[in-house]
């Protein structure tokens, strides 16, 4: 069965592209940006866009950045990595993994710039905290508290 498999999966799938982690990469930030969310997927566009899915007609009226700039949503990027790896390490009862993620939140949120001068006209609405990497490091941290709780360190 060994040598026949590859030509029989090659039959039932056609040709198979592989992409590139830069194109991969680029691929996840534009369906970030679009759709706001990694759980989204492009299946359900792609009805919309078919037209073989209809939703109701609605007027979106942006005012507000959600990434100000692009090392914004870089930094979110790597604040979601870290809060994967977080999610790995406690499935697979890593604690040291966890620690660290904990340590590298607690970090990246000290280091973090505050924004006293900002001005409450041209600050975005509050429910867009939720796409910034201090929001992220936030949730790492709260999850690391209640493991160093269940482990009363």
């Amino acid at each position: 069965m060994g040598p026949a498999l590859p030509k029989k999966i090659l039959k039932w799938t056609g040709n198979c592209i592989r992409t590139s982690n830069m194109a991969d990469e680029l691929l996840w930030r534009v369906q970030r940006l679009f759709f706001l969310n990694g759980d989204q997927d492009l299946s359900s566009f792609l009805l919309v866009d078919l037209g073989m899915v209809k939703f109701p007609d609605y007027t979106c009226n942006i005012c507000h950045h959600i990434f100000k700039e692009r090392n914004d949503l870089l930094e979110y990027k790597e604040a979601i990595r870290v809060a994967q790896l977080m999610d790995e390490s406690l499935d697979n009862d890593n604690m040291e993994m966890v620690s660290r993620c904990a340590d590298l939140s607690e970090n990246r949120v000290c280091s973090m710039p505050t924004e006293e001068d900002s001005n409450l006209a041209e600050s975005p609405p509050s429910f867009y905290s939720c796409f910034s990497s201090t929001w992220v490091y936030s949730k790492v941290l709260t999850l690391g508290v209640s493991v160093y709780e269940r482990e009363r360190r």
